[in-house]
């Protein structure tokens, strides 16, 4: 069981068939893809986080997450988004975070662009970018 959120999208990437066959099982980064990786790979941010305090030790927090795919070709990162969208769309019972109960992941963007730089063989690099909202219910420890 992850200890944090991006933990727990790494744990549920790495189980998902569709993404691993398409871009390896190590194929997610998180935060930045290191020097000289090889297309295709996907890279997960966190956006941020805003707790929403109550009186009482258990609260909410809603996290925001960006993934990032990189191919060559547009139809190849499409493949991939689609991938995405499938393991993660509406996904929370499926994350496990340890002391932390995930109650809602939505998508609330998608953007295909063409990037400004080419691979090492001239081929056109493209991204897809796909936001999301994660709601999570935790509770305070003493």
């Amino acid at each position: 069981m992850a200890t944090t959120l991006l933990g727990a999208l790494a744990d549920r990437f790495d189980g998902y068939g569709g993404l691993t066959a398409l871009v390896g099982s190590s194929g997610l980064y998180v935060g930045q893809e290191p020097e000289g990786v090889a297309l295709p790979f996907v890279v997960v941010t966190h956006q941020g986080e805003v707790p929403e305090w109550t009186t009482e030790k258990a609260y909410t927090t809603i996290a925001t997450v960006q993934f990032n795919c990189y191919a060559k070709g547009c139809a190849a990162v499409e493949a991939i988004a689609l991938q995405v969208k499938g393991c993660f769309d509406w996904c929370q019972a499926n994350l496990n975070i340890n002391g932390a109960t995930p109650i809602r992941m939505t998508r609330t963007m998608y953007v295909l662009a063409a990037e400004a730089v080419r691979a090492s063989d001239g081929a056109l690099v493209y991204r897809a970018q796909l936001d999301y909202e994660v709601e999570v219910n935790r509770t305070l420890t003493s």
